[in-house]
C-alpha cells in the first residue's frame, strides 16, 4: 500500500492522470478505508476531477485526528497541482466543534492553497477570516507572501506589515500544525523580520541605496553577516541583479554556524554597487 501511495504522489507531481488513476485504483482496491485512503481519494479529486472521491476523503477525514487530517490535506495540496481544490479537505478542520486555534491555522492554510492557485486577493481574505478567529494567527504566512518577487497582490501596505511583524516576531509562536509551511520567525531577530519586509515591499528605487546600507550595516555590526546578506539578496532580487545576488548566494556557503555568519565583503561590495545603481533617484 506504501509503495503505490508514493508512486501515486510522483504521478500526481507529474500531472500523469492515466498512471494516476490506474494507482489509485489499484491501492483502494487493496484497502479502501483508512489516512492513506483518504489522501489517494484527495488525490483523484483534486487532480482527476473525482467528486465522488473527494467527497468521501472529506467525510473520512471529519472522524480522524486533527494532525492527519492536517498532514493529508497539506499532502494533497503539495502533490495534486491544484492547491485551490484541495482546499476542501481542510473544512474538517474548521467547524465549530474545533479549538480557534486549529479553526485559525485551518484558514491560514486556505490562504497559502489559494495563493499557490494565484487567487491571492481571496488568500489575504483567509488570512483576515484567521486573525478574526484568532488574533495574531495569520502574519507569518501575510508576511512571507508580501516577501515573494513580483507577487500580484499584498495583503496589506508595507508599514502594515513591517509593523505586524514587527509586533508579532517577539511574541510566543501562533498555531502551527505539521506540514505547515509558515514563516519561522521564532529564531531570527525581530528587526530582521521588519527589515526583510521594509526592504522586500517598500519603495526600493527612489534613493534608499544609503538607507539599505545602514540597515545591512546594522546587521554586519552585531556580527551577522548572514542577516545582512539576507537583506542584500531581497534587494538584488527586487532589482533585478543576478550578478550581485550570485555573489551574495555563493559567498553565504554554510560550514558551520559560525561560518555560515560570514559574507564575503567582497560579495556585499557587489550588492551595495548594484543597488547604488539603481537606488538612485
Amino acid at each position: 500500500m506504501h509503495a503505490f501511495v508514493h508512486l501515486a504522489r510522483l504521478a500526481a507531481l507529474d500531472g500523469d492522470a492515466r498512471a494516476l488513476d490506474t494507482l489509485t485504483t489499484r491501492a483502494l482496491a487493496i484497502a479502501a478505508e483508512g489516512d492513506e485512503a483518504a489522501e489517494l481519494r484527495g488525490l483523484r479529486g483534486v487532480a482527476l476531477g473525482d467528486r465522488d472521491a473527494l467527497a468521501r476523503s472529506v467525510t473520512w477525514l471529519r472522524t480522524a485526528p486533527v494532525n492527519r487530517t492536517w498532514v493529508a490535506a497539506w499532502r494533497v495540496a503539495t502533490y495534486g497541482g491544484n492547491p485551490v481544490a484541495a482546499t476542501a479537505l481542510l473544512a474538517p478542520l474548521t467547524d465549530a466543534a474545533q479549538s480557534a486555534s486549529v479553526r485559525a491555522a485551518a484558514y491560514v492554510a486556505r490562504a497559502e492553497f489559494v495563493a499557490a492557485g494565484g487567487q491571492w486577493r481571496r488568500a489575504c481574505a483567509k488570512l483576515d477570516t484567521a486573525d478574526a478567529r484568532l488574533a495574531g494567527s495569520a502574519w507569518r504566512v501575510r508576511t512571507r507572501l508580501a516577501l515573494v518577487p513580483l507577487a500580484p497582490w499584498r495583503c496589506g501596505t508595507a508599514a502594515g506589515i513591517a509593523s505586524e511583524a514587527g509586533a508579532y516576531a517577539a511574541s510566543p509562536p501562533g498555531p502551527r500544525l505539521p506540514g505547515a509551511g509558515q514563516l519561522d520567525t521564532t529564531r531570527v531577530p525581530t528587526a530582521y523580520v521588519a527589515a526583510l519586509v521594509t526592504v522586500g515591499v517598500g519603495s526600493v528605487g527612489t534613493g534608499q541605496a544609503d538607507s539599505v546600507a545602514r540597515l545591512a550595516a546594522t546587521f554586519e555590526q552585531a556580527g551577522r553577516g548572514d542577516l545582512a546578506a539576507g537583506v542584500w539578496i531581497t534587494v538584488s532580487v527586487r532589482l533585478g541583479q543576478v550578478d550581485a545576488l550570485s555573489a551574495v548566494a555563493s559567498s553565504a556557503v554554510t560550514r558551520s554556524r559560525t561560518a555560515s555568519q560570514a559574507v564575503t565583503p567582497r560579495a556585499l561590495a557587489a550588492c551595495r554597487a548594484a543597488c547604488a545603481r539603481r537606488c538612485q533617484a
